[in-house]
């Protein structure tokens, strides 16, 4: 009696997970959460336990991937490759950020990316969140819960979680970290070329007063490349002989509220310290144009404006944004096989891969309406 029970629930399960596949995941696009599980049970006429084996199933067969605490995600389905050997590796994939940061589009974009790309090196992804000031015991717990043979690291602030990697002797990559030594592999914009191609391109329209709006110190964490792009700013600005005003250097985090407050004070200026462009990021660049415009100026015609990650809104924008594409694909590539390579030959020394950036110029930024004489005029005079 019992193994004729047991032969119908593997065959029950099996079939659900035939139909969810079908039905239900077939219609999603890549890297979309699956519906609730009230709702699946409803739409499959099923049994949790009986839902709870399908989607393992499916999870084991690299049809779906999971995200500890947030559930079950879409894969792209074209781009798995058949089983070596019949084995996935597994791999996980952590985010260092606070739990909000799944729905930050950027993090959804290489969510995406890495569940797509992963596939042809015959990974298994595994993904979680984890609290950046969480314990290091807490973190190595969860490795050794799902058995991983690699990691992929996202926005790591603490040397103490590649520690315990390397004492589980769990090869590892960080992509976009906070923190980097000699042992350590790592891929990362090349922030000095982000801020020379920003730059480079405002002043071929005239531009000489230059602000930047950093996120250094947002939601009271520390980034590197925060610390890169100020660095480079003042480096660059020198280099190109503008006039160096340490004002035009101010914070304007990652929402509109924040852009909003720095390009209002900006706006307060006058008319010889006012900038001319302001080097401003996707996320903050409602507040940064509501700004422009209670001052009774027009963005991309009266102040020319830039953004940092050309998400899908920016030819959206009124006007569109003209911004840096930070090569997600090829940041992503590099980190996995950066990761192959670590998995084949552990002797693999470590170092920095850095990704060069995409400007993609649309109507946000213009010819500058003040004469370059003029404008450094205006800025001795008002630094005087």
């Amino acid at each position: 009696m019992e193994n004729t029970m047991s032969s119908e629930t593997v065959l029950k399960y099996e079939a659900v997970a035939q139909e969810l596949s079908r039905k239900i995941i077939a219609g999603l696009t890549p890297g979309s959460k699956l519906p609730p599980m009230r709702r699946l049970m409803a739409d499959l006429k099923t049994s949790q336990a009986t839902l709870d084996r399908a989607l393992r199933l499916l999870w084991e067969n690299g049809e779906i991937t999971r995200i500890d605490g947030a559930g079950y995600f879409t894969v792209i389905p074209d781009a798995v490759p058949e089983k070596s050997n019949g084995q996935w590796t597994p791999v996980d994939f952590c985010f260092f950020f606070r739990d909000r940061v799944m729905g930050n589009p950027l993090y959804s974009k290489l969510l995406s990316l890495l569940m797509e790309y992963g596939r042809n090196y015959h990974f298994r992804i595994n993904i979680f969140p984890y609290e950046e000031m969480g314990t290091v015991q807490g973190f190595q717990d969860k490795l050794l819960r799902s058995g991983s043979r690699g990691a992929i690291l996202l926005g790591c602030s603490k040397s103490s979680f590649e520690y315990a990697l390397r004492r589980l002797e769990i090869p590892s990559v960080h992509l976009y970290p906070n923190w980097v030594d000699d042992q350590s592999h790592s891929v990362m914009i090349d922030n000095y070329c982000c801020i020379e191609t920003l730059i480079a391109s405002l002043t071929e329209l005239g531009h000489r007063n230059i602000a930047m709006l950093h996120g250094q110190g947002y939601d009271n964490c520390y980034m590197t490349d925060q610390e890169e792009r100020i660095d480079a700013y003042y480096e660059i600005v020198r280099r190109y002989s503008l006039p160096v005003v340490p004002q035009n250097v101010l914070f304007g985090g990652y929402s509109d509220e924040t852009g909003y407050k720095a390009v209002k004070e900006l706006m307060t200026r006058s008319d010889s310290m006012r900038p001319t462009a302001i080097m401003a990021n996707d996320y903050n660049i409602t507040g940064v144009y509501r700004a422009i415009r209670e001052a009774g100026l027009k963005p991309g015609k009266d102040i020319s404006v830039t953004g940092f990650d050309n998400l899908d809104t920016a030819p959206l924008l009124n006007p569109s944004l003209s911004s840096l594409d930070i090569s997600c694909e090829e940041a992503i590539r590099a980190a996995l096989e950066r990761l192959r390579l670590r998995m084949d030959k552990p002797e693999t020394k470590g170092g920095v891969i850095r990704v060069k950036p995409r400007f993609i110029k649309r109507d946000s930024i213009q010819p500058c309406r003040t004469s370059i004489l003029s404008q450094d005029r205006k800025i001795q005079g008002g630094v005087s």
